[in-house]
């Protein structure tokens, strides 16, 4: 397990307030952001969602609180079902778009060449930042009895919890007391992933501040239960229950009626990006020649030169062979 408090929590959360500024449209600008097809009716995502694949809505209603711009943004094709449905927004999609008896308050874009993302890029970005963050330190102590987790820490910047998917699927109640103003990581370990009947109790911390991080979940559902936190499941398939999510949630497919409520991630972390690689500072030129030196190293070697030159006189007064 890889230390990165040694590094400094405070360096890390900078890094990441800077990276947030890196990016015109990323996965951390959407309430909902599906990296494969969506299906849902009758419910709502009251923020910006964007949907790499097909969306098919029935009785839906997109960007209640987050009226104007791109609010439904599609890579594929967009069918708005006989149910009917508002977009409180634009659409604009890749494909076809149909909309019958739909409601769009703002202009419909089928067959766009250019998508406000790149869904191409952020899929890779997530991919690298779920397994970044799951190796992150725990710094936060984790106790699970009477059918309920608690979760206390103490760091000022950085709470990092690991919990496995059976532990979460057997809890009633997750508990979370950590210092102030603080942010929550909770890594889940495990393939399959569930949240179902279940209440929180936070102390020191609200919802804009907790990310749970599916790294390893290929399924994952949420029932009768309101999520408080944003949820990073990239590779999984969301097939959710009646409930929802206080949160933004990164799910690699999307199927349910489960409710998305428009409280946005408000930590450093979703914002994280892949490093740059290093480029070689000094790479040469074609022949095998290195680059020009630069001033200083020019005074040097004349320095070098001059201290030879002294030694071979200093030789020769002394009668010495100089070889």
């Amino acid at each position: 397990m890889i230390d990165k408090f040694a590094l400094g929590a405070t360096a890390l959360l900078a890094v990441a307030t800077v990276s947030s500024t890196a990016h015109a449209a990323t996965a951390a600008d959407y309430n909902l952001f599906v990296l494969g097809n969506m299906t849902s009716q009758g419910s709502d995502v009251e923020g910006k969602v964007a949907v790499r694949g097909d969306a098919n809505l029935q009785g839906y209603s997109v960007a209640l609180n987050a009226k104007g711009g791109d609010a439904l943004v599609v890579g594929g094709t967009f069918t708005g079902g006989n149910w009917g449905g508002t977009v409180h927004g634009n659409v604009v999609a890749g494909g076809k778009v149909s909309t019958q008896n739909w409601s769009v308050e703002g202009t419909s874009t089928g067959g766009a060449t250019s998508l406000p993302v790149d869904f191409a890029a952020e899929s890779s970005r997530l991919s690298w930042l779920a397994t970044e963050l799951a190796s992150y330190a725990t710094n936060g102590k984790t106790e699970q009895k009477w059918g309920q987790m608690f979760f206390t820490g103490a760091d000022s910047k950085l709470n990092v919890f690991t919990v496995t998917t059976d532990q979460l699927a057997s809890s009633n109640t997750f508990h979370f007391d950590v210092t102030s103003g603080s942010q929550v990581l909770l890594n889940v370990a495990g393939s399959n992933a569930s949240m179902k009947y279940a209440g929180f109790d936070l102390k020191g911390v609200d919802n804009s501040k907790i990310l749970y991080n599916f790294y390893q979940a290929s399924t994952l559902s949420f029932d009768g239960i309101g999520v408080q936190g944003s949820v990073l499941a990239a590779g999984a398939a969301y097939k959710g229950g009646y409930g929802n999510v206080d949160g933004q949630m990164i799910v690699g497919s999307y199927d349910g009626p489960t409710q998305i409520n428009s409280h946005m991630y408000g930590g450093t972390l979703l914002a994280l990006d892949k490093p740059k690689p290093v480029e070689p500072s000094n790479p040469g030129t074609p022949g095998g020649i290195g680059a020009v030196p630069e001033p200083a190293t020019w005074a040097m070697i004349i320095a070098g030169f001059g201290l030879v030159g002294g030694a071979i006189r200093r030789a020769r007064r002394q009668g010495l062979a100089f070889a």
